[in-house]
């Protein structure tokens, strides 16, 4: 069955949804990672204060 100009038009439109969304997550996986690292330095950082 084939596409209208309308089809691909609102195919185009979801999948640039798609890739905004998809930026989006990436970016708090990032962010999320960035804390986690943070936490995880500053642990180690006292744990080698108290010489363990």
């Amino acid at each position: 069955m084939p596409f209208s100009e309308t089809d691909h038009v609102e195919i185009r439109h979801l999948a640039g949804m798609v890739l905004d969304f998809a930026d989006e997550v990436a970016l708090m996986a990032d962010g999320r990672r960035s804390t986690l690292e943070l936490k995880i330095s500053d642990e180690l950082k006292k744990l080698a204060e108290r010489g363990v």
